[in-house]
This record gives C-alpha cells, structure tokens and sequence, in this order.
C-alpha cells in the first residue's frame, strides 16, 4: 500500500527546492524562465493537493472508492481552462499537477 503522507511530504521538499530556483532566476532578470519556473511550482502544488488528500483519506481508513471520489470532487472544481489571460498559466498549470496526480492514484490505491 502507498504512504501517501511520504509522497505529500516528498512532493512539499520539491516545491520548496523548485521556490528557491525560482529565487535564483529572479535575479537573473530572466522572465521567460521564471514564467517557466512559476508554471513547474503550480504544478507540483496541484499534485500536492492531490497527495494530501490522498493521505488524509489513507489515515481516516476510507476506502479505495470513498478515497477517488473525494479527488473527483477536487478536480472538478479546479480552474476553468477555457479562456486565456494574466494568472491564468499557473492556475492552469496547478489543475495539470492535480490531474496528473490523480493518474497516479488510480494505479497505486
């Protein structure tokens, strides 16, 4: 069975490795790759979601259906992808994490 609270926690090192690169760049005045770099922090917080859910699920012994139904109803409520402007990559990016996580979960509950 898989520790969901060690991938929440594994999940959490990342982004905060992936904040302290995105420091780095901001002093480079590089904007191209900080927009980049903005987009990859969304997205591994979008599989965190994800993962702490998981791992709360895990610990309350809810079951394997309770536990995808329950990250069903966080995905349908992410960000609306259908319209484009300011703020909307990263939002977009973050909803990429939580998908991609849930693909993971269906395979290893």
């Amino acid at each position: 069975m898989t520790d969901f609270a060690s991938r929440f926690k594994q999940t959490l090192t990342a982004i905060e490795t992936a904040k302290q690169r995105l420091a780095q760049s901001a002093l480079k005045n590089d904007s191209e790759g900080l927009a980049i770099m903005v987009n990859g922090v969304a997205f591994l917080e979008g599989r965190a979601r994800v993962e702490n859910l998981a791992a709360d699920c895990q610990a309350g012994g809810r079951s394997k259906e309770d536990t995808l139904m329950a990250v069903y109803d966080l995905l349908v409520s992410t960000s609306n992808d259908t319209y484009s402007g300011r703020g909307n990559d990263a939002r977009r990016a973050k909803a990429d994490g939580m998908k991609d996580a849930a693909r993971d979960l269906q395979y290893v509950l």
